[in-house]
């Protein structure tokens, strides 16, 4: 500790394979670098969806609350079928990218989530999750600035500096990766990041 004005101790405490940084090193500015990565190219197949014909249907007269309806009819309606042709999406490359940051977010201090996803969100699927992780590569990995609450701190003031991977929940709906902190929970959820 100093008595001196200007002079901030910070104290990085490493707790179960993860840093917790305490704020102080905020104001130390660091230029990071993220790698560029591609996403390969892919062929969507052709489909064709069969004809059908819906048919003509008759809704009863209803009452409700004292107010009655009349039947309704519905004619029968064909719907013809439709042939969507292949889909080609070329290689997408998305270049590498440099960002000031202060020294909290910086790569030395900055973890990516790897597991126990499921204790951020009960919905959380490991086999889409995996299968989506997997098919990217490491790409899925690679911590993107521009995520939701990169740069920012929680209302305690410790910085959110761990990585959460886009994942997908179990009904099919995917969550875009974001920002959080790193709260020590005692288990090896992340690994730190080195560039």
């Amino acid at each position: 500790m100093t008595g001196r004005r200007g002079l901030t101790i910070a104290v990085a405490v490493v707790l179960s394979g993860c840093f917790l940084v305490l704020p102080g090193l905020a104001a130390v500015k660091q230029r990071v670098c993220y790698p560029g990565f591609t996403i390969p190219a892919v062929t969507i197949p052709a489909v064709t969806i069969p004809a059908v014909t819906i048919p003509a249907v008759t809704i009863p007269r209803t009452c409700f609350a004292g107010t009655c309806y009349p039947a309704q009819y519905y004619p029968a309606q064909h719907l013809p079928a439709q042939h969507v042709p292949a889909q080609h999406l070329p290689a997408v490359h998305v270049p590498g990218s440099c960002v000031n940051v202060s020294a909290v977010f910086a790569p030395a201090h900055t973890t990516v989530r790897v597991r126990n996803y499921d204790r951020l969100d009960r919905a959380f699927s490991a086999s889409l999750s995996n299968k989506y992780w997997s098919g990217g590569g490491v790409s899925t990995s690679y911590p993107n600035p521009y995520a939701a609450g990169f740069g920012g701190y929680n209302a305690a003031g410790f910085p959110k500096n761990q990585y959460v991977r886009s994942y997908f929940r179990r009904d099919g709906t995917y969550v875009h990766s974001y920002w959080r902190n790193s709260p020590t929970d005692g288990l090896p959820t992340c690994r730190v990041i080195h560039c």
